[in-house]
């Protein structure tokens, strides 16, 4: 997950845990913050009351206890025999954990009123140039496209909250009819064909008519 501001941060790390112990995800969760944009900046955030915090976080009742009379073993090595079996359970737990992602979003709005997506539009309906961003550079490039917007030109943007499993169908129904796509990426892929989310965006619109 990515996160935009503080309070976004101080949600989503309640969110994580929320995500991370479902029975049904069972996964670890990343919440990703800009080192020195988010870490190092004083800005207001809400606290939830502790009674917000006890609905939204249920006790947490561990599925596979450690307990001296019952040994088990975690984290063995895993053969060539089984490791790849393995790690294609894993792609598709996370792929399986979306529902509950969206799930506890929904719940953490109704709790606190704060509804996140896994993309964040903003003025995008009529945009023909969409700036596509992560974490802190949503903000940033918000003030943009209002500038950009005052002076006639039809720009948007769309912010990417959620990382892995990453939101295709929401992310293309975003996109809609825009005719240029301007990605700014938060790394780079040594080598690569552009930075991580580059990639991806244009994995997902390889198959378009209108690339």
């Amino acid at each position: 997950m990515f996160a935009n501001n503080g309070q976004e941060v101080f949600d989503h790390v309640l969110f994580g845990y929320r995500v991370a112990e479902s029975e049904k995800v069972m996964l670890p969760v990343m919440i990703h913050i800009d080192g020195f944009i988010l870490t190092h900046v004083i800005e207001p955030v809400e606290f939830w009351e502790e009674e917000q915090v006890e609905r939204y976080l249920p006790e947490f009742k561990p599925i596979h206890p450690l307990h001296p009379d019952r040994p088990v073993t975690m984290g063995a090595l895993g053969m060539p025999d089984i490791f790849s079996e393995a790690k294609v359970a894993q792609d598709e737990a996370l792929i399986q954990s979306k529902s509950e992602i969206i799930s506890a979003w929904k719940e953490l709005g109704d709790i606190v009123g704060r509804y996140y997506k896994p993309i964040e539009a903003y003025k995008s309906e009529d945009a023909e140039t969409l700036f596509i961003t992560q974490g802190s550079f949503g903000e940033t490039v918000s003030l943009v496209v209002d500038a950009l917007r005052d002076e006639g030109e039809p720009v948007g943007l769309l912010m990417d909250r959620l990382w892995r499993p990453f939101p295709f169908q929401e992310f293309r129904q975003a996109v809609g009819d825009a005719k240029n796509l301007i990605v700014i990426d938060r790394a780079i892929s040594y080598g690569g064909q552009g930075g991580p989310l580059a990639i991806d965006v244009r994995s997902i619109l390889y198959k378009e008519k209108n690339q």
